[in-house]
């Protein structure tokens, strides 16, 4: 299995490099003719994040505060791959506000929009939603206030495309992966 790693530097410039889950395959080639890791890519300081151990969730998802001084925190959000990570980066305080650095959770943004509370925190911009009344086929997709030739955007409540559960598809674990992306918290 594929190991992820993060690297995040904390407010004093110190970085660190993560590996998560107990799934996480640290072996390298050529030892293992089927590992995805060299030796160079160990050779970092590596911190693993336990998920197990924390307590605190965020989006329902469990988080490690990763610096303990609530500027970072890691997301157990598995399910594309095993080990998957999301960020989660405080960027101004009073307010508070965040940045979520979800990768690759999903191939296609289709698969997490629309969704109303993504909408309301995250609006679509206007020349987006202007173009996609044409650009979206009302063939395929519909809203509550499409019409044909139309599509509306802005009425639909649920994502455009789904995760694949084919074999072989792009996710070790397709039901997983629609749990992550359920729980992402710009999506809660």
């Amino acid at each position: 299995m594929p190991i992820l790693t993060t690297s995040a530097t904390c407010r004093s410039g110190r970085t660190r490099r993560t590996s998560s889950s107990a799934e996480t395959d640290l072996s390298t080639y050529p030892t293992n003719p089927n590992a995805t890791l060299q030796p160079s890519d160990l050779a970092h300081n590596l911190t693993k994040v336990d998920f197990t151990k924390s307590t605190l969730t965020i989006g329902s998802l469990p988080a490690v505060d990763f610096f303990n001084d609530g500027s970072f925190y890691l997301l157990d959000s598995p399910g594309h791959l095993a080990g998957q990570m999301t960020g989660l980066a405080r960027v101004t305080v009073s307010p508070d506000s965040f940045v979520l650095f979800a990768a690759d959770t999903a191939h296609h943004i289709g698969v997490t929009r629309p969704r109303p509370l993504l909408a309301h925190n995250f609006p679509c911009p206007g020349d987006i939603l202007a173009a996609s009344r044409s650009a979206i086929s009302t063939d395929y997709f519909w809203s509550p206030n499409s019409s044909l030739g139309s599509f509306d955007l802005s009425s639909r409540a649920s994502p455009l495309l789904g995760i694949s559960d084919v074999p072989g598809s792009l996710y070790a674990d397709p039901a997983q992966s629609q749990v992550t992306i359920d729980k992402q918290p710009c999506c809660v």
